[in-house]
């Protein structure tokens, strides 16, 4: 063996060797060159969408629902019509960018499509390790319902992509295993939504990422969040305070109103009233029966403001002579009391005063009694 050749031989092997030390360490992983990659046709969409293997893989579709095709936009294969169970193998033999899409359901780029990044083989990096970014951690009066976020999809390797997430609930009070969600794609990729959490119960959370080529991420740093006990009483309705002038200082009458939602017209709220332009304020607390963005709606002649919790969301301080409706927006938690502070100051001519709500899940209404209380959170 001269001398050129040796060298050769003990720069593959050192090569080698070192491969086989990340390997081993779980820095890189390897594919052996034949594997199959399944595609599933289901719903309307290929499952993985987008694929990265080697040269000499096998993309194989397979059909779980309808009919489909995988058709290459470039006329390189096409399935023909499958049926369910019906399989669809085809093996790359050259590097390349190789898009597809359903003839039935799609075309290039649009509607049901995917593509397949075909390269050398090589070692695969693992992607970069996620970071939990939301809820913040150590949150409390987090809904049972909330959402999970963490980073965006890094890798070291440009040719792959965000495959498949996994995301992990613990226990804080013992470090048991409460949500694994298993592999997930899709819209659980960067965003998660457990199932069946409990109230008043501290979470540990983590994920991790998988790439196009099968290699995972190490599992995010723990954060932890603890979920709220709902308020599960029936209201009363809000304090009222009436009084003469605006200044709210010496109220005449104090009652709690069941419900916001007058209109007095010329006459006044009670026989020690003796003003036109006479004012209330209305304060106490909302329970929301969902976890979404609230708009609130004042509908009145006169002044008002409007606070929910302590968010100025309306300011019409001005006046008005006619009957106007004013709206703002605000997040609110299923369960959780928040307060609220309505001050009005009755136009001479004509006094109305409603306080409505709504939000995805409810059309918009008067506030109903049940979820208005006379006492601050």
């Amino acid at each position: 063996m001269n001398s050129i050749t040796q060298s050769n031989s003990e720069g593959v092997a050192r090569k080698r060797a070192i491969l086989l030390i990340l390997g081993l360490l779980g820095i890189c992983s390897f594919r052996s060159a034949g594997a199959t990659v399944e595609v599933k046709m289901q719903d309307y969409y290929y499952q993985p969408q987008f694929v990265s293997i080697n040269i000499g893989d096998t993309i194989l579709w397979k059909n779980y629902e309808g009919e489909h095709t995988a058709s290459s936009d470039t006329g390189l294969f096409d399935s023909d019509v499958t049926e369910f169970y019906d399989e669809y193998p085809f093996t790359f033999t050259e590097a390349g960018n190789y898009p597809f899409h359903c003839s039935l359901h799609g075309s290039p780029g649009d509607g049901m499509f995917g593509s397949i990044m075909v390269s050398e083989a090589s070692a695969n990096a693992a992607p970069a390790t996620p970071v939990n970014q939301s809820p913040a951690n150590n949150a409390a009066n987090q809904p049972v319902a909330l959402q999970l976020r963490a980073s965006a999809f890094s890798d070291p390797d440009g040719i792959d992509f965000h495959a498949d997430s996994e995301w992990i609930l613990r226990y804080a009070s013992n470090n048991a295993v409460a949500v694994d969600s298993g592999e997930v794609g899709g819209a659980n990729l960067l965003t998660y939504s457990p199932a069946n959490l409990l109230e008043g119960t501290t979470y540990d959370w983590q994920v991790r990422y998988k790439d196009g080529r099968g290699a995972w991420s190490e599992y995010s740093g723990a954060t932890r969040f603890t979920t709220l006990v709902s308020f599960n009483q029936q209201g009363i309705g809000l304090k009222a305070s009436y009084n003469n002038t605006a200044d709210f200082a010496a109220p005449l009458v104090v009652m709690t109103n069941a419900l916001v939602d007058f209109s007095w017209l010329k006459s006044r709220p009670s026989r020690l009233i003796t003003a036109d332009d006479f004012a209330v304020r209305w304060e106490g607390s909302l329970l929301p029966q969902f976890t979404a963005k609230y708009a609130i709606q004042f509908q009145y002649h006169g002044r008002a403001r409007v606070w929910v919790n302590d968010k100025l969301l309306i300011d019409e301080w001005t006046g008005c002579s006619f009957s106007q409706t004013r709206r703002g927006l605000i997040s609110l938690v299923a369960g959780q009391l928040v307060s609220v502070r309505v001050e009005y100051v009755a136009d001479p001519a004509e006094a109305q005063a409603i306080l409505r709500w709504s939000c995805p899940a409810l059309p918009m209404e008067v506030i109903p009694t049940a979820r208005l209380f006379p006492n601050a959170p």
